[in-house]
């Protein structure tokens, strides 16, 4: 009975500890022992759902990656809008309407042309008003000829019509080269006008009188024509002995007004040349800048006809080349340099002249006018007079002379006249007067008035004096020159010192190479491209901020994300090159409005490929998290499935203890009772 009893609860302990250890691990199989198959499919369903949840943080990473770039684009694509805004309001400031626009008004006797075939159709049918719509090549006029305007016609650009030339290469042009002497505008008529245009004109012809622009007149007749807002621009071959001319004026009378640029090329090529009793007339306020690139040439040439520079003109005149000369009068022409007009003149060549007056010529420079002369090489004179010419001088003018041999004023047979009013300035390298000898027919003769004003400076010092009496020096030698130096000055002048004025004014133009009335507008547009460049630079910088964990799907690197721990299943999102380059932003630089329509083509190319490459993305995103849902449901499965296969169930195995716990303490009494009858059986001894 004792051995049975201690057998069943040897058997109810071990029961009792093994419901004791599922109780106390929750787990109805805790090892291979307590089921091989429950314990062995469950650690495989787990291992499994270890590797799928290591995958997950994978993904999670991955869709962070796919995030930085796609909140970069969203932004960067800001920054694109952001300078597509400033580009559509920089095209509003450079606006040129639409070729209809110009149609309305020409009206119908006039014509709109934007190809040369059309502007030689509109002038040869008298089209009154010809209005010329973007640039025209004639291509070489050396078979078909130039332009030859009528009676009353206009050739004009947009500009004529208001404010829309802003582009620097002009946006109404014309452009011909020639191997032949042919002249490119020819104005055969009364009463035309040319105005607001950029003309090119580039002719190889070593030999003859060549011009851009021709004016020409009738025997005994003065033609009245205009010229207002003009770039014109002259290349021709060097070597020639023949003159050629920017603007040449035959016989007509010439207003020119507004902003005129000269820029001009070669051996003996004047900017403005008029001859045979023409006129022209520099009108009020009006800005004219000369540049002469090539030796004997001139700023304004004049023979045989009378200049007017009126009041508020504007003129600079640069020749670099030798032998130049600024303003040149000859042969019974009157020049008049009118009250406040203002007259730079410089000269960097050997012999540059600022005003040359010869051959029975005149030159007046009024009181109040302002005229600076500066030559910088040898033999480089401020004011030569000659061949029985006269310069007078009641305005201010100062002359400015570098090397030797340069003197101030240089008079050969003719006669200078420095009046009451006048004020002169003379820094210069020789003798600031050199009245040299005469041809033997006229006497060479200075004058200068009383009340006439001198500053005469020497090595940075400056003596300012007031003349007391009126002088003269005569020259009728034929082989000796007076030279009158600055102190030659002080001692035969009755000069009386005086307290400094107002040296004369120079010559300020406001405008590089361009007449356009759109300056204003053109530095608006050039600022509004410097905000478009930060704009792009912005955007750039932080393309290359999108980097998540070194991965930066926006400069082309590459993203795989794994979905099994097999490896049979994954996703390459391939990176872009998101730069301005990759995307073609290579316009950034606006000089036109044809730059500003370039770079909007770029940006809403560049936005379209960002929406597509964002679409890219917002796909494997999706398809990224809907892995990534599955993973985490799958892990549940897993883990379910192996739950169930060792999970204990608390309330039997609780149950069970409860009985085992009995069942041992039946046990334990059963044993008890065994144990007293044995004893009761020793009592009988």
């Amino acid at each position: 009975s004792m051995r049975s009893n201690l057998l069943s609860l040897q058997n109810i302990s071990g029961q009792v500890s093994s419901t004791q250890n599922k109780l106390a691990t929750g787990n109805k199989v805790n090892s291979a022992i307590d089921n091989p198959s429950s314990y062995y499919t469950a650690l495989s369903l787990n291992n499994r759902a270890d590797d799928l949840n290591a995958l997950l943080d994978s993904m999670g990473q991955a869709v962070s990656t796919i995030k930085a770039a796609t909140t970069a684009l969203e932004s960067a694509t800001d920054f694109l809008e952001q300078a597509k805004a400033v580009a559509n309001q920089a095209l509003e400031t450079a606006k040129v309407p639409s070729k209809s626009f110009f149609e309305e008004r020409v009206g119908e006797n006039g014509a709109v042309v934007t190809t040369a075939q059309e502007l030689r159709d509109a002038i040869n049918s008298g089209k009154e008003t010809i209005c010329v719509y973007g640039a025209i090549d004639l291509g070489d006029i050396s078979t078909t000829g130039g332009l030859t305007l009528k009676e009353n016609q206009k050739l004009v650009g947009v500009g004529y019509f208001g404010n829309y030339d802003t582009d620097t290469n002009k946006f109404s042009s014309i452009s011909a080269t020639a191997n032949a002497v042919k002249d490119m505008i020819i104005v055969n008529g009364n009463n035309t006008t040319i105005s607001d245009l950029s003309i090119d004109y580039d002719n190889n012809v070593a030999a003859g009188e060549i011009s851009a622009v021709y004016i020409a007149g009738k025997a005994g007749d003065q033609y009245k024509n205009s010229l207002h807002n003009l770039d014109v621009y002259t290349n021709f071959s060097d070597g020639s002995q023949s003159q050629k001319a920017a603007i040449k004026i035959n016989s007509s009378k010439i207003s020119a007004s507004g902003k005129i640029s000269v820029y001009s090329k070669g051996q003996r090529v004047h900017s403005f040349q008029t001859k045979n009793d023409s006129v022209l007339d520099i009108e009020h306020d009006t800005q004219i800048n000369i540049q002469n690139y090539g030796a004997n040439s001139s700023g304004v040439n004049c023979g045989g006809s009378v200049v007017n520079i009126y009041s508020g003109a504007n003129i600079n005149i640069q020749n670099y080349g030798e032998s130049a000369v600024g303003l040149s009068t000859s042969n019974s022409v009157l020049t008049n340099i009118n009250s406040n007009a203002k007259l730079n003149i410089s000269c960097t060549g050997n012999n540059g002249v600022g005003i040359l007056s010869a051959g029975q010529s005149t030159v007046d420079i009024q009181k109040d006018a302002h005229i600076n002369i500066q030559t910088y090489e040898l033999f480089g004179y401020g004011i030569q007079v000659g061949g029985l010419s006269f310069c007078n001088i009641s305005g201010n003018v100062c002359i400015y002379t570098r090397q030797r041999y340069a003197y101030g004023f240089c008079n050969q047979s003719g006669e200078v006249n420095i009046g009451n009013s006048a004020q002169i300035h003379l820094n210069t390298a020789e003798a600031p007067f050199w009245n040299g000898p005469t041809s033997g027919t006229y006497t060479n003769i200075l004058n200068i008035s009383k009340g006439a004003k001198l500053a005469l400076e020497k090595e940075g010092k400056t003596d300012w004096y007031e003349v007391e009496d009126d002088w003269k020096n005569e020259n009728t030698s034929t082989t000796t020159s007076n030279t009158i130096t600055a102190d030659g000055l002080k001692n035969q002048l009755n000069l009386e010192s005086t307290s400094a004025w107002e040296l004369p004014e120079k010559a300020e133009i406001d405008w590089e190479d361009s007449n356009s009335s759109g300056e204003t507008a053109k530095q608006d547009l050039a600022d509004a491209g410097k905000n478009y460049q930060e704009i792009i630079n912005q955007y750039d910088s932080l393309i290359k901020d999108a980097s998540y964990k070194g991965i930066n799907l926006l400069q082309a690197d590459k993203l795989t994300v794994k979905f099994n721990e097999t490896n049979t299943a994954d996703l390459s999102v391939q990176g872009k090159d998101m730069g301005t380059k990759a995307l073609g932003l290579t316009t950034f630089e606006w000089q036109s409005q044809g730059d500003i329509n370039k770079s909007l083509e770029e940006l809403t190319s560049a936005i379209n490929a960002i929406r597509s490459y964002s679409s890219e993305l917002g796909n494997n995103y999706n398809i990224i998290t809907t892995r990534q849902d599955f993973t985490e449901s799958l892990i549940n499965v897993l883990t379910e499935g192996a739950d169930k296969l060792t999970l204990a169930d608390m309330n039997e195995e609780s149950a069970n203890m409860l009985a085992l716990q009995t069942r041992q303490q039946l046990a334990i009494n059963s044993l008890s009772l065994a144990s007293q009858a044995s004893q009761s059986i020793l009592k009988l001894f």
